[in-house]
């Protein structure tokens, strides 16, 4: 291929179109290209010019109506630093930096003077055997999504009754939502509350698949008739039909917003349920509780509840459901154990000995024979072990890593005090490289994303292993963008000039960018390099950024910094 040829996806790049577009411009002729087997191959001479605005938005436009500024800042204040499936390589402070085009990016997106990209499926491990197919968002795609949303919050918010605690929206301006883990306490004590006035059944539930199931059909009619502006929810609606789990059916789980609307979709449910007499309904998103003062009536509304969701096709796990009694009901909601161990560590001593063997009680007890483990006791007993620095369930965490799946970042960061230490690199190494064990590449992301804070204490096995995931091109692109700073840290010169050969060919830009970043990250950033990634203009400003910087953020720790190798 001369250099005045380009790929599909080279092409798309610069246009700033969708590849399938673009292959349907070459098949028309709108653009020039020849197809070479089942391939076509563009004529850049010829490729048109791509379409920016430079001027202000015109009124009447979507994106007028929507505050990008503040989504910018929720964004940075709650989404990217808790809510992120995997690590960005860079945490987008190269996009943030530059606001001004990021938000004009995402009102061409808004507007539909540009496609949405298609959301990365991220496989979150819901058990050692299946996975949460979670949905991650480009940076310029989940500021849309947020300053959509952000417009019809309002009045979403006021369509829900005093029933629903979780997602309510905050006015304190740096986040959309308030505070889940308090709106979670208010709704556990307002169910124990309940419970303690002589209403002694609870029935305990929970929505299957929730996110999964939103049907757009209903969804987008029911915001318009809620008073939602027809233009937010026309960009809405091209938006939810890109990133579809399944055709006009499902909303991307992550982004609060996301939990905006899944609030708002059951809004219809929760009225039904408050108005059922006899019974007290309490709803924290997809879990339920049905409090009443006999056990008929209690069963009589969850059949109402299961009847309103499959309305909405929405489905109860009987597997999570069920009918409690007395003391038991509120021994249920009320997990004494946990509260008396927050309260001792709450007022703790670091030398508490009994706190950390609480701890550590508590962290066994959560990994069940099975290798099922209780995801929300082993992630309060690990997070309060990492902040003690606490070595006591160490073996235990590096003999269960396959099961610790599902807490994702938590591992690794409990795990990075004794990295350096050659046992703890060892067990480590044992578990990458066992296939048997080694499934999830989910995990595999955040440990490898743990070594780039290592940097002079990488070892070579783990390089040898980071480097078939950084060169193929069937691995998801979040795995091996990880895996390619890996790789560069190792400093070999076959490396190096793998990794340069990404800049110069690669397709998605994803992965040009992680590759600059890798070679900034030992310094061989060169200016031919830098260059040669201008294919995709989107990484402008990235290079920029890059050539900089003086260090790169840690993808495990928000206050962290790598310094880059000057010597390198």
């Amino acid at each position: 291929m001369d250099d005045e040829s380009l790929t599909i996806e080279e092409a798309a790049a610069i246009l700033g179109l969708s590849v399938a577009t673009v292959r349907r411009r070459c098949a028309s002729g709108e653009i020039k290209a020849r197809k070479v087997g089942r391939s076509w191959i563009v004529d850049g001479r010829a490729l048109p010019k791509p379409v920016r605005r430079s001027t202000p938005r015109r009124s009447g436009l979507t994106s007028t109506l929507l505050d990008f500024e503040r989504s910018i800042r929720h964004l940075k204040n709650q989404d990217l630093r808790n809510d992120v499936w995997v690590p960005d390589v860079l945490m987008h402070e190269d996009d943030l930096g530059h606001p001004e085009s990021l938000i004009l990016a995402a009102a061409d997106r808004v507007d539909g003077a540009a496609l949405h990209e298609p959301a990365t499926v991220v496989p979150v491990p819901k058990s050692p055997f299946f996975p949460r197919n979670a949905a991650n968002l480009s940076l310029t795609d989940r500021l849309a999504y947020h300053a959509v949303v952000l417009n019809a919050a309002p009045v979403v918010d006021a369509q829900l009754s005093d029933s629903v605690f979780s997602a309510r929206t905050s006015n304190d301006g740096k986040s959309l939502l308030k505070n889940g883990r308090d709106c979670w306490l208010a709704w556990r004590r307002a169910v124990i509350a309940e419970l303690s006035v002589d209403s002694p059944y609870m029935v305990a539930t929970d929505i299957t698949a929730f996110f999964d199931f939103v049907k757009h059909e209903l969804l987008l009619p029911e915001l318009r008739d809620s008073g939602v502006d027809q233009r937010v929810i026309d960009s809405l609606r091209r938006m939810l039909r890109e990133w579809a789990s399944a055709p006009n059916t499902g909303i991307p789980q992550g982004p609060d917003v996301s939990r905006v609307l899944g609030n708002f979709y059951m809004a219809s449910v929760d009225h039904v349920m408050d108005g059922i007499e006899g019974v007290r309904y309490f709803r924290f998103m997809d879990d339920v509780r049905i409090v009443g003062s006999s056990r008929a009536e209690v069963i009589a509304a969850l059949q109402t509840l299961d009847q309103e969701c499959r309305r909405r096709g929405l489905a109860l796990s009987s597997k999570k459901t069920e009918l409690h009694h007395g003391l038991e009901a509120i021994e249920s909601m009320a997990e004494a154990e946990l509260d008396a161990v927050q309260y001792a560590f709450d007022a703790r001593d670091d030398d508490d000995e009994d706190l950390r063997n609480e701890l550590a009680s508590l962290f066994e007890r959560a990994l069940n024979d099975d290798g099922t483990v209780k995801t929300r006791w082993a992630r309060f007993s690990l997070s309060r072990l990492f902040r003690l620095r606490d070595r006591s369930v160490l073996d235990r965490v590096l003999d269960s890593l396959e099961n610790l799946a599902p807490l994702g970042d938590l591992v690794p960061r409990y795990l990075y005090p004794w990295m350096r230490q050659e046992r703890v690199k060892s067990r480590i190494t044992a578990f990458l490289l066992d296939k048997e064990r080694n499934t999830s590449a989910y995990l595999s992301t955040w440990l490898l994303a743990a070594m780039l804070d290592n940097p002079d204490d990488l070892s070579v096995e783990w390089v040898d292993y980071a480097r078939p995931i950084a060169l193929d091109r069937a691995r998801p692109s979040f795995h091996r963008s990880i895996a390619i700073n890996c790789l560069a840290l190792g400093r070999q010169s076959r490396d190096l000039d793998a990794i340069r050969d990404l800049v110069r060919h690669e397709h998605d830009p994803e992965i040009v960018r992680a590759a600059l970043t890798a070679l900034r990250r030992v310094n061989r950033l060169s200016k031919d390099v830098g260059e040669a990634s201008r294919r995709h203009p989107g990484l402008l400003d990235t290079v920029e950024y890059l050539r900089g910087r003086a260090d790169l953020p840690s993808l495990i720790f928000s206050t962290r910094r790598n310094p880059i190798d000057v010597g390198g």
